[in-house]
């Protein structure tokens, strides 16, 4: 058991995770001035589908979550967006 612990615990076994770059690039073309589209076909948005409150939450959580590991300012406009169409539907 100690052999094992001591293996597990050397620099040389543990794992080295390398995340991928965050992409928001597919929520942003989803997002219009009122919200975030609920549907896309592929890429495109599709502006026929409707706009959700859980969706637009969703979105608020991920573009908040970016914006602390970040600080993109960029972030804060779909952040305020999403965070009217929330309050819209109250």
């Amino acid at each position: 058991m100690e052999i094992a612990v001591s293996l597990l615990s050397d620099e040389q076994f543990s794992p080295k995770y390398k995340y991928p770059s965050i992409n928001l690039q597919h929520i942003k073309r989803l997002s219009t001035d009122f919200g975030i589209i609920q549907f896309a076909s592929n890429d495109l948005p599709d502006r026929s589908s409707a706009y959700t409150i859980d969706d637009n939450a969703r979105a608020l959580i991920a573009l908040t979550r970016n914006f602390q590991l970040t600080g993109y300012l960029e972030d804060l406009h779909l952040i305020n967006t999403y965070l009217i169409f929330i309050l819209s539907c109250q």
